[in-house]
């Protein structure tokens, strides 16, 4: 921004210098790009307290790119249940028991295989052992989305999507 010109926005005069000392915050914000733009590496961002930590390239391909396939799991558990019952005229008791409980079962299913997918993908990305463990911590969010299957539904009929935010 100050390299084009532009006041620094919410980042550079909101964030930055409560994030780091105001010598730093003034180098980073205006210095910087006004020696053509002049970005911080990885290591010079951690040395001025910008960044907690530098990841290595697989921890960074790690939890960069191994995410995605993990929400797709979320979408294959949910099964279109979720847009069957929102659809369906009438939604008994036991709709919503046996939408809910075929979802969790779906999505502990699917975690499963994560969590015994996950040693694999460690050894296909060269991984740590850390790394492996939080890919395995990951695979249960597809349980957590299950458990909102009915309150979602629900809301969801109501059109009431603001609570689905919050």
């Amino acid at each position: 921004e100050v390299f084009l010109g532009i006041f620094p926005a919410w980042g550079g005069t909101q964030l930055v210098p409560r994030l780091v000392d105001a010598k730093t915050a003034v180098r980073f914000v205006v210095q910087n790009p006004m020696r053509q733009n002049r970005m911080l590496t990885g290591a010079e961002a951690v040395d001025a307290g910008l960044a907690d930590r530098l990841l290595a390239p697989a921890d960074f391909c790690a939890f960069a790119i191994l995410p995605c396939p993990l929400g797709l799991l979320s979408l294959v558990a949910d099964a279109g249940l979720h847009a069957a019952l929102v659809q369906r005229a009438a939604v008994t008791d036991d709709d919503k028991a046996a939408g809910f409980t075929l979802r969790l079962l779906l999505a502990a299913a699917l975690a499963a295989l994560a969590v015994l997918a996950a040693g694999a993908l460690g050894r296909l990305y060269q991984l740590d052992a850390s790394a492996v463990a939080a890919l395995r911590w990951l695979a249960l969010g597809p349980i957590i989305n299950a458990l909102g299957t009915v309150p979602g539904m629900r809301l969801t009929r109501q059109m009431r999507f603001d609570r689905l935010a919050w």
